[in-house]
């Protein structure tokens, strides 16, 4: 079992780029859905004030 999660996380030395790029497609998915539901939420939270 350990054997088999080692080669898993180490990847044959390959294992540092696998992980940061997948890190760095987290990011970036997670900021492609935070900042526009923000805006979002900004744009009809002021529809809501202006009574439109």
């Amino acid at each position: 079992m350990i054997n088999n999660l080692s080669a898993i996380i180490y990847m044959d030395g390959n294992g540092l780029y696998v992980w940061v790029c997948l890190l760095v497609l987290i990011l970036i998915l997670g900021i492609n859905i935070y900042l526009p539901s923000r805006r979002l939420k900004k744009i009809y939270k002021e529809n809501k004030t202006n009574g439109l």
